[in-house]
């Protein structure tokens, strides 16, 4: 995929992501507190290759036997590198600062994902206070009202 912003081509779907979170205003001015966002943005999207990975696979067994691995073992991990990001964030109102910033886009949108594929998952409920509070936002809250019904 590509944009064109200004006459200047950009490519790949994560260097687009970074931009358009920078316009939007979703990534801090901090050097640390962005880098913090970029962590958590990976992290999640790793969580989300692998639960994606499960979901669509047309066989049910080695869904299964996918999902279950992600719930024992990956999904462990991954909380585990989640709280390490909050905790040198400094457990602020939102996931990394105290304002809503593209990691916490991230993290509502793969809480909504994990939550349908791999329903009953624990560990995240530290987590439902910031994917609530992103979910009242009102663009955010229009769009989940109004979207398209899909499988996802």
């Amino acid at each position: 995929p590509v944009i064109t912003v200004d006459g200047k081509r950009i490519g790949q779907s994560k260097a687009m992501e970074y931009y358009t979170a920078k316009i939007a205003g979703l990534i801090p001015e901090d050097p640390v507190a962005a880098a913090l966002v970029f962590s958590a943005r990976e992290t999640l999207g790793e969580a989300a290759e692998k639960v994606a990975k499960a979901f669509y696979n047309p066989d049910e067994e080695a869904k299964k036997a996918l999902l279950e691995e992600f719930a024992t073992t990956d999904a462990p991990a991954l909380i585990a590198k989640l709280n390490n990001i909050r905790d040198t964030a400094g457990n602020q109102e939102f996931f990394v600062t105290s304002e809503v910033s593209f990691a916490d886009i991230c993290l509502f949108h793969m809480m909504s994902f994990v939550k349908m594929a791999a329903p009953g998952l624990g560990g995240l409920d530290a987590y439902e206070a910031i994917v609530a509070k992103v979910g009242e936002i009102p663009n955010i809250k229009a769009w989940v009202e109004s979207r398209p019904v899909t499988a996802l």
